[in-house]
């Protein structure tokens, strides 16, 4: 049989998934690489355990559909099942505000239902060409265009991770330097954030307040301060707490179990209260 001609070339949408699947890839493991970080147990063990995977998916994608290896795009294959999970878990687990990782899941679903399609159809092409003869060429070496890619991939990880890789406290910073979501125009952020706690405070004007929680909140109302509320500050430098009442503003509390989510703005002094916990 001539090898040559019975070569199984991967038609140009699956190369193009095969790129998407890469780069999907290294953005779930940029976004998990803070975890390596912090030293904060549920973030470490989080990245620990899933890290692994868009990393292995990333290279196996990359050698199943061009290098043409069988074993590799079965690999390639089993695993595009996984990307959605990694990253809705990854979302909520970094981000502020969950729901905006949702909906980049729901628009992520049909793309990745493709590559996994395209995986599984040139995972059957190579197995045909082997069942009719073809014998799969294995080099070990990598040429000078593969290590451009895996400059450029380690690049790719990088940009998207260390944006996300924000302290977990800080004394009066501006509102870039924190991990969260805050309204437009807040300033003098002070806050402590772990994986099942954050406690902030900002200074902010009314109006971007409120366009910022009915934009988090759209299924739920701020109830206007009518007889004080008591709410935790920051006492100067330090994240020592005292309780200060605020008789003028808005408030908006949700508890369950042993989770809760509490926000309070101060008119008098513009300055907006965070609290959540999850345990």
């Amino acid at each position: 049989m001539d090898s040559h001609s019975s070569t199984p070339q991967p038609s140009i949408l699956q190369q193009a998934c095969a790129v998407l699947s890469i780069l999907v890839s290294l953005a779930f493991a940029g976004i998990l690489i803070p975890g390596l970080i912090y030293r904060e147990v549920c973030f470490t063990f989080t990245s620990v355990l899933f890290l692994p995977w868009p990393i292995i998916l990333a290279i196996q994608q990359y050698r199943g559909t061009f290098r043409r290896q069988p074993s590799a795009a079965a690999w390639a294959w089993g695993l595009s099942f996984f990307p959605l999970v990694i990253f809705v878990l990854a979302g909520i687990i970094t981000s502020d505000s969950p729901r905006y990782f949702l909906v980049c899941f729901l628009l992520l679903f049909p793309a990745q239902s493709v590559v996994v399609l395209c995986n599984w159809t040139w995972l059957y092409t190579l197995n045909t060409a082997v069942r009719e003869g073809w014998n799969p060429t294995t080099n070990k070496t990598m040429t000078v265009s593969e290590l451009m890619f895996l400059v450029a991939g380690i690049a790719v990880v990088l940009a998207v991770g260390l944006p996300f890789a924000k302290p977990l406290r800080g004394i009066s910073v501006p509102a870039s330097s924190t991990p969260f979501s805050l309204p437009e125009g807040a300033y003098k952020v002070t806050y402590v954030a772990a994986s099942y706690y954050r406690r902030y405070e900002c200074t902010v004007d009314e109006t971007s307040f409120l366009e910022w929680f009915q934009m988090r909140n759209e299924d739920v109302q701020l109830e206007p301060i009518q007889q004080g509320i008591a709410v935790q500050t920051f006492v100067g430098n330090s994240f020592t707490l005292k309780s200060v009442l605020v008789t003028d503003g808005w408030h908006y509390s949700w508890q369950e179990e042993d989770q809760g989510i509490y926000i309070t703005f101060d008119r008098q002094t513009k300055r907006l209260y965070y609290h959540s916990h999850s345990r």
